[in-house]
């Protein structure tokens, strides 16, 4: 983590950043203290982000690629990166198997851009290949299928849960765990578009509050599905 550390100069005291590791006394109270606050502002959030988070972890978690080849065996479903012209043969041997399949801006962010591709629509895989990558390298995973039962709040997008995790030497936290669900025609839960996200207890998995869109409104009820938020 980052701390402002303190020291005196000719009597005078100056300020400067020092990066160290958080024991674990001071990580436990740390925590502490954000689990009694009412709400974090996004401004302290990231702020967290820095002091909780090892640096060299981040273009891991930034580089869908890297991301993907490291935790491979929990995504569940295949993903390739294509960039130019040499990925078309990986493309179409991926279309093989995957003829319907989702696709990422690999450099994109908060679900824009995210999209749903149908082969079948083509005469040709060079020439989904050419749209795709027209603007940059692009991610194309494998279609998930949800249960049924999370699929029932909003059929058209991957409803999920985000279950944020404190290591805390041999402990794991959960860190405020909820529901994210979409809304209207976005195929993504996505929390920097149109959804819906609900807070969920990290004891019993179950929903304890009410929802809550993009703008802030309380929903206690999907405006689609009619499905009571809890």
């Amino acid at each position: 983590g980052y701390e402002i550390m303190s020291l005196l100069i000719d009597h005078e005291k100056a300020y400067y950043i020092a990066d160290r590791s958080f024991s674990v006394p001071e990580l436990k109270i740390l925590i502490d203290a954000v689990q009694a606050a009412s709400f974090v502002t996004d401004k302290n959030r990231w702020t967290l982000y820095d002091q909780l988070n090892l640096r060299e972890n981040l273009e891991l978690f930034n580089n869908k690629k890297k991301a993907y080849e490291h935790f491979k065996a929990y995504y569940g479903r295949e993903m390739i990166l294509i960039e130019d012209g040499k990925d078309l043969p990986l493309f179409r041997e991926f279309t093989v198997r995957h003829p319907r399949f989702i696709a990422k801006p690999f450099n994109g962010s908060g679900g824009v851009g995210v999209a749903i591709h149908d082969l079948t629509d083509y005469t040709d895989a060079s020439l989904l290949f050419a749209e795709l990558t027209e603007k940059g390298p692009v991610v194309c995973e494998e279609l998930i299928v949800q249960d049924e039962r999370m699929a029932s709040f909003h059929p058209l997008s991957v409803n999920s849960m985000r279950v944020p995790t404190i290591r805390v030497g041999d402990e794991v936290i959960l860190f405020y765990p909820y529901l994210r669900i979409g809304c209207g025609d976005e195929i993504t839960d996505n929390c920097a578009k149109d959804r819906i996200v609900a807070p969920v207890d990290a004891k019993t998995g179950l929903m304890w509050g009410t929802g809550m869109d993009k703008e802030h409104h309380v929903r206690l009820v999907h405006p689609d599905t009619g499905i009571v938020i809890p």
